[in-house]
């Protein structure tokens, strides 16, 4: 393979061409460092690759549990038997669970983690793997769960980044959570949970007003 970036850990799988076609477990092989010649050499740049030769764990974390709470949901999963490292977990919004991922969960010792920074009422689904050094194990069983609270927008929860399913370590910084309150339309339009703070105090409100409007009738109707 050509064009390939230098230091970087590439992740495939074979897939068969028979009918129906079969795809092969996930494999991995990392790029070595560039060397080059001068430029005004006739020798041109060349790149070498080293193959993986660690043993793929050979099941998943079982047990895999999601509870939500607030702007949150709490995984926790039972350790397999197999030779292991670390711990992926990945999610989307979608069933598939692998727009997101974070391969810094934790060691082999690792029974739960909280993902944060999720948006109340979306529901989100989860899996979990295992991986031995380069080379990540099978997933788990997808689970879900919706989260309470605020609602939150363009952010990804900290230590995810897109389309990491496997081993890496170097992640970018993630975007300040935002919360959406769009157009002022009417009540149905507030965070729920603000109006569920402050809501005696609202009622507290609506006395008074009503309070100073009777009083008002009141004393003109002495007069008359």
């Amino acid at each position: 393979m050509n064009s390939l970036a230098a230091n970087t850990t590439y992740y495939y799988r074979v897939i068969s061409h028979g009918s129906p076609e079969t795809v092969g477990e996930e494999k991995s092989f990392t790029t070595s460092s560039t060397s080059s010649s001068d430029s005004s050499s006739s020798s041109s740049s060349s790149s070498t690759s080293t193959v993986c030769n660690d043993t793929a764990p050979s099941s998943a974390p079982i047990n895999f549990k999601a509870i939500a709470g607030q702007n949150s949901v709490t995984l926790s999963w039972s350790k397999p038997s197999t030779t292991f490292t670390y711990y992926l977990i990945a999610f989307s919004e979608d069933a598939s669970a692998q727009k997101y991922g974070n391969p810094n969960i934790g060691g082999p010792d690792t029974l739960s983690y909280t993902v944060n920074q999720l948006s109340a009422g979306t529901k989100y689904y989860f899996k979990i793997r295992t991986g031995n050094g380069c080379t990540p194990g099978p997933f788990s069983t997808i689970v879900s769960a919706t989260p309470s609270g605020q609602v939150l927008t363009d952010l990804v929860p900290e230590g995810f980044q897109e389309n990491v399913l496997g081993a890496q370590t170097s992640l970018t910084p993630t975007p300040t959570p935002t919360i959406e309150i769009g157009n002022v339309l009417g009540i149905k339009n507030l965070s729920p949970t603000l109006f569920a703070r402050y809501w005696k105090l609202f009622l507290l409100f609506l006395m008074v007003v009503a309070s100073i409007i009777y009083f008002t009738f009141k004393k003109k109707s002495k007069r008359y």
